[in-house]
């Protein structure tokens, strides 16, 4: 099981266990769970006020370091680390990430995990580092507070 499934049945688990202990249900709001959930009555009646869900997710971003000429150098293993980096895309790790433009001195990836792990793994097993073209690599926890992807967002001023 992955951590993501994992972290999800762990989720399940504890909304049960408190379902059962308040005597309501924690109805969904629609939005993936970002949001705030309106706690609901079994008969489906909603409750006075609203619960924040704890978001176990971080952001993540591991930077990369990279040998001079690198963006020449990568080409014999450009096919193999996108395909690395699509499968974390597919199973919902990484966001996003690329490399610095003029001049074309490192990378940055964005993770959303539970830990720091999830990026540093990746690195470890990326071919660029593999393969000798990224010479320092680090992870850092990103706390995202603006925007759409904000993963402990606030609220907007009035």
């Amino acid at each position: 099981m992955s951590p993501s499934a994992k972290i999800g049945a762990l989720e399940r688990a504890i909304e049960a266990m408190l379902e059962d202990a308040l005597g309501y249900e924690v109805a969904d709001a629609g939005d993936g769970g970002r949001g705030f959930p309106r706690p609901r009555h079994r008969n489906g009646s909603e409750i006075g006020g609203e619960i924040r869900r704890v978001n176990t997710d971080m952001h993540y971003l591991l930077f990369y370091d990279v040998v001079d000429r690198y963006a020449e150098r990568r080409a014999p293993f450009r096919a193999s680390h996108l395909a690395y980096a699509n499968q974390a895309l597919d199973r919902g790790e990484l966001v996003l990430g690329g490399a610095f433009a003029n001049p074309v001195d490192g990378t940055v990836l964005l993770f959303k995990a539970s830990s720091p792990a999830v990026a540093e793994a990746f690195a470890t097993n990326d071919p660029y580092v593999v393969n000798g073209l990224v010479t320092r690599w680090r992870v850092r926890e990103w706390t995202t507070v603006v925007g759409e992807l904000a993963e402990n967002p606030l609220q907007k001023p009035s």
